[in-house]
């Protein structure tokens, strides 16, 4: 669900908190930290990971 929901629009922890009906630390630990590791999802800052304004978007894939 957060893949599709970030694949809509980027969005910040927040917003998919408030969204799922989940605490940000849940989502965070559980869900939005393996999903940047495993590359479905990215920051829209990646240079900055803890940028105040910072949001996530679903990876791309490559098209064959």
């Amino acid at each position: 669900m957060i893949r599709r929901l970030c694949g809509w629009k980027a969005l910040s922890l927040a917003e998919l908190a408030s969204i799922l009906k989940r605490s940000e630390r849940y989502l965070q630990d559980g869900f939005v930290t393996p999903m940047l590791r495993d590359g479905e999802i990215e920051f829209t800052i990646p240079a900055e990971p803890n940028h105040p304004k910072q949001t996530y978007r679903a990876k791309q894939k490559p098209e064959a």
